[in-house]
């Protein structure tokens, strides 16, 4: 029997990287354009800078001929506001709820060196950093890569026959 649903879990790096260079078509039938507020948008990012909870993006996977094709199915949106964010110049706006992102960084001295401990290993600190008015670009590179490395469930459904399936 085969397998109907495949669960996995990818960067939303990866997950971007693949529908910006169109492995995962995001232009079909079972998805309305991006339509969201900027409201949701800013819950999005918040969402995956704070590490919160991400509902799975689900989609439908067509074989023709050997080739298989990927459709978004559900998360047009989510999808769009990440995109909107890592690649559109997005800031997060003044009425967002909650700005304040917390994270760990190595603690620097006023030189900017990494301050080590007896060992010779880095210290860390708590720091924050408020996303008001900030984009993908004016992140700490800790955040970027907590951005970069969120992981974002997908389901497929598996050998769908045609868009009607999907």
């Amino acid at each position: 029997m085969n397998k109907k649903v495949d669960e996995r879990v990818v960067s939303v790096e990866s997950y971007l990287d693949d529908i910006v260079s169109e492995n995962i078509n995001d232009n079909q039938d079972v998805q309305r354009n991006f339509c969201s507020s900027n409201a949701f948008v800013d819950g999005i990012i918040m969402t995956v800078l704070t590490e919160m909870y991400l509902p799975p993006l689900i989609l439908g996977e067509i074989a023709r001929d050997g080739i298989v094709e990927r459709y978004l199915v559900d998360g047009m949106q989510r999808t769009g506001a990440l995109r909107k964010f890592r690649f559109e110049g997005y800031k997060i706006g003044n009425g967002a709820e909650k700005t304040i992102v917390e994270y760990q960084r190595k603690k620097k001295d006023e030189n900017g060196i990494i301050v080590r401990d007896a060992e010779g290993l880095p210290e860390w600190e708590t720091a924050e950093f408020d996303m008001k008015k900030k984009g993908y670009d004016d992140l700490p590179p800790e955040l970027k890569k907590r951005f970069n490395n969120f992981q974002a469930k997908i389901a497929i459904h598996l050998n769908c026959q045609s868009m009607r399936d999907i």
